[in-house]
């Protein structure tokens, strides 16, 4: 969903506070350098140096970090400790420092303001990653707790949802199934859900869509107005005196009709941890069905969802790297992937394997494949090769899937080869098409020169013009920034990466795609397996 900035811009700073338990050194390059990996670059203009910090203007205000010697108050952090049994907290208290991240704006909309306070933070944490300083928790706005590496991991999602905003199951006898907080900082009301007889899952599913439906369209709920445009989310609405406060919030009192919409739907299917056919309730992720909980063994959702991982990364892969900067090489692990929390362990990790120029490690081809297209990005210095096509899926609603390959990976180029010296084949039957043929597509490298990425995405509905074929971009680009999804895109006809058009159900060409078969989950496999034309 796009993030139209429709809220108006917020008097107060929005602020974290990052909970060390050590004093660090502020680098400002460094967290320049973090931003930009988490899509926030800056110009050429120097951090100040302020009173222990850094601080850095802003359209409309500023942005500082301020490195504080104390600890906030043990008794202020009890309240929203309370909630966080699924998380070791016994080194909160004993933290010895603090980090204060500010972002303040009368220019940016509140929404804005919180994405960019969301991923500076993000952004110093990486920094302090990657010199190993202890941090504890970040306490976002005075009022929550929250793990590093949850802000780290939501800072490219929606962060007025995923951090800024928190869901609290409400307290029995006070008649409140859920309750939000945060949503005061962005200048809305908080939305308190009525107890009813809906799963507290469906409660809130209703509360984060009318959460976000407020962020984006901002506060147009009436007083005692009905709202809901589906029975999943329909509800009456009354402004009222929060539970615990005199603070006024939206108070939910759900339909009758959420209960029914969010029934779960039980299907027939195998557990990846006991290996039962079990009936259960699951949620799909394109292809992959994930249990919920298993009831034959009670497997929950976190170790089911490192399965499917697995099986959408297509397993392990080998991979080299070439480099002498041992450096460089640490960093790039620790930061990409998820074995190593530091660069601590990806060092020790490294330990044997490194030769002081060469390193060949096996990884998950999802992880290998994302860690290519930063390699060719922001690591001069390391040559990173592979034999094996990596396959990288865009996961995005309505995404169409999009496949990165290594750098060092001949099949893909021979595939590429393959494809442009068979293109007669498909202009003949583009301009002549046979009975039941339909979307004829190709595949086009895009090149981006303000960022130096490169991406290779198909074109739908293609049509000729003279020596140059002509389409809609047909998906949304992940590296490239200059060329957006349905943009009219024009290519030369021997510089295409691949083609391809079906009849009926059997699918023609495709080249790339037969080479990355083996990165595809099992059940895409045999779905385009049972469906490719054999090449002439």
């Amino acid at each position: 969903m796009p993030r139209p900035d429709v809220l108006a811009p917020i008097e107060h700073p929005l602020v974290a506070q990052i909970l060390l338990g050590a004093p660090c050194t502020l680098d400002a390059s460094a967290i320049t350098e973090c931003l930009a990996e988490r899509g926030i670059p800056l110009d050429a203009t120097p951090w100040d140096e302020d009173a222990g910090g850094i601080r850095r203007a802003v359209r409309g205000g500023e942005m500082r970090v301020v490195q504080l010697a104390g600890a906030v108050a043990a008794a202020t952090l009890v309240t929203p400790m309370k909630d966080a049994d699924w998380w070791d907290t016994s080194d909160v208290r004993a933290h010895t420092h603090m980090l204060s991240v500010r972002v303040a704006s009368t220019e940016h909309s509140a929404a804005s303001t919180a994405r960019l306070l969301v991923r500076l933070t993000a952004a110093v944490l990486d920094s302090l990653e990657a010199d190993d300083v202890p941090v504890a928790a970040v306490f976002w706005n005075n009022e929550r707790l929250l793990p590093p590496q949850f802000v780290q991991s939501h800072a490219t999602t929606d962060p007025a949802l995923g951090i800024l905003v928190g869901f609290h199951v409400g307290k029995p006898g006070t008649g409140i199934a859920l309750y939000t907080s945060g949503l005061a900082a962005l200048g809305l009301m908080n939305i308190e859900v009525a107890t009813s007889d809906a799963e507290l899952e469906a409660v809130a599913a209703v509360a984060q869509y009318w959460v976000r439906e407020l962020i984006v369209a901002g506060p147009v709920i009436e007083d005692g107005a009905t709202i809901g445009d589906s029975p999943a989310n329909r509800a009456r609405v009354t402004f009222a005196p929060a539970s615990d406060g005199d603070e006024r919030v939206y108070r939910f009192v759900l339909s009758d009709d959420v209960a029914a919409a969010h029934q779960a739907a039980l299907e027939r299917v195998k557990c990846p941890e006991c290996g039962e056919q079990v009936d259960a309730e699951v949620m799909r992720l394109d292809f992959i069905p994930i249990l919920q909980k298993c009831p034959a063994c009670g497997t929950g959702p976190i170790a089911l969802l490192v399965e499917m991982m697995n099986n959408i990364g297509g397993g392990e892969v080998t991979v080299t790297f070439e480099t002498t900067d041992d450096e460089a090489l640490i960093r790039l692990l620790s930061k990409h992937d998820p074995r190593f929390k530091s660069p601590v362990e990806a060092g020790n990790f490294l330990g044997g394997k490194y030769d002081g120029q060469r390193a060949v490690i096996t990884m998950q081809r999802r992880v290998a494949g994302m860690m290519s297209a930063v390699v060719s990005r922001d690591y001069p210095s390391i040559q990173m090769t592979s034999d094996e096509a990596l396959g990288m899926m865009d996961r995005k609603e309505g995404a169409t899937p999009m496949f990165l390959s290594a750098p060092g990976d001949n099949t893909m180029e021979e595939a590429i080869a393959a494809a442009r010296a068979s293109v007669e084949r498909f202009v003949a039957r583009l301009e002549s098409p046979q009975a039941g043929d339909h979307d004829f597509t190709v595949k086009v490298r895009i090149d981006d020169p303000t960022n130096g990425e490169v991406e290779h995405m198909w074109l739908g509905d293609v049509h000729r013009e003279g020596t140059q074929f002509v389409g809609p971009l047909d998906a949304t680009p992940r590296l490239v920034t200059n060329v957006k999804d349905g943009q009219e895109i024009r290519v030369g006809i021997n510089e295409i990466s691949d083609w391809g058009f079906s009849n009926g159900d059997a699918l023609h060409g495709n080249y790339t795609v037969r080479v990355m078969m083996g990165s595809l989950p099992q059940k895409m496999q045999a779905h385009f397996k049972a469906r490719l034309v054999p090449l002439e």
